[in-house]
């Protein structure tokens, strides 16, 4: 069991890569601009929705094995880590099984997605205060979570419209795959 535990710790590497890669697709394959979500640049056909459920179906478990199988336990970061982590899984699983394609159905992804989002946020903070973590590695947290708060600021107000949002987003959560991945290193 503990091998299998050690395994976790490259899982969020694992993710992360298949994440870049298939957002990547996305942005290629259709292509709407910088003033679009991800979410919005697949919302245009069946096909990309079921694209974009796959890769989250594929690469959310991936990165809760990392982050709750090996994360978690080895730098004991507790149940509210754990319970914010799941809760953010669980959220943006169900934003990409309802279409940011108009209506209702977009202010119910939009609450599911800025929900998950916002739950990273005091997962960063839990990390930040951590003892156990490397001092490097709070630090790398510590700035990552204040630009994703600068971010998580500039988008709440206009409800995720800006004419730079793809960017914004791309950064918030790159910035978050930085701070979880550090202490693999």
């Amino acid at each position: 069991i503990m091998r299998m535990v050690e395994t976790y710790k490259y899982f969020g590497f694992i993710s992360s890569v298949l994440l870049v890669i298939g957002l990547s697709i996305v942005i290629v394959k259709w292509p709407k601009g910088l003033n679009s979500t991800f979410s919005q640049h697949v919302a245009q056909s069946k096909a990309s929705i079921i694209y974009y459920q796959l890769l989250f179906l594929v690469t959310l478990p991936l990165l809760l094995l990392y982050l709750l199988g090996w994360l978690e336990p080895a730098f004991n970061l507790g149940i509210w880590f754990s319970i914010l982590v799941i809760g953010s899984a669980i959220l943006q699983i169900a934003c990409t099984f309802v279409p940011e394609t108009g209506g209702t159905k977009a202010s119910v992804h939009r609450a599911l997605a800025f929900t998950s989002a916002d739950l990273l946020i005091p997962v960063m903070l839990i990390m930040v205060l951590n003892q156990g973590l490397p001092t490097a590695a709070r630090l790398v947290c510590a700035m990552s979570v204040a630009v994703m708060m600068l971010i998580a600021a500039i988008l709440i107000p206009t409800k995720g419209h800006h004419n730079k949002v793809l960017i914004l987003q791309s950064v918030f959560f790159f910035l978050f795959f930085i701070g979880i991945l550090i202490p693999a290193l």
